[in-house]
């Protein structure tokens, strides 16, 4: 026989103190939720989105405030401010099959007012000429044009000429 160490109680015991410190934990939750929601409904808690004066006015005021501290951006340019120029770097034909063209774009601001100062936008184009069309990018950040040294496209032809047209400023 295996004798019990006092200061150890029971494996019986252990579970049911456990069982009843968790019910009383439960108790006391549930006391202090039921508590909190009539304490608060019981000493007139205020409406959401009402001032302390009552007026009802708060909402109005907080937007007011939002609206008047946020500046507006300048508004962006228009697809038609913008031209893009295509100058061909390479060009690799292979008769029947076509070509292949490596490309760069030279891109101009042509609006009549300035560019955003402190804002960095982008310029959607499409190229056409090729097998199919392809669409491009390039940032704008100040004055200064940010785009990839060098595209390819395949053209079906010899004689196919590329056009760039601006098709969205984001």
């Amino acid at each position: 026989m295996i004798e019990q160490n006092p200061e150890k109680p029971e494996p019986a015991d252990i579970a049911t103190k456990k069982r009843r410190r968790f019910n009383g934990g439960v108790l006391v939750i549930t006391a202090l939720l039921v508590g909190f929601l009539l304490g608060g409904a019981a000493f007139g808690g205020r409406k959401a989105g009402t001032d302390p004066a009552g007026s009802g006015d708060a909402a109005e005021v907080l937007v007011a405030a939002t609206t008047a501290a946020t500046p507006t951006p300048d508004p962006l340019p228009k697809p038609g401010d913008f031209t893009v120029a295509v100058n061909v770097l390479e060009k690799h034909c292979f008769g029947a099959a076509g070509c292949n063209i490596t490309y760069r774009v030279e891109p101009a601001y042509t609006g009549s007012t300035p560019l955003p100062e402190g804002q960095e936008f982008t310029v959607v184009y499409e190229m056409n000429g090729g097998d199919e069309p392809q669409i491009g990018h390039f940032t704008i950040s100040g004055k200064v044009a940010n785009f990839s040294s060098q595209e390819m496209i395949q053209t079906t032809s010899s004689k196919a000429e590329l056009t760039a047209k601006v098709t969205g400023v984001l």
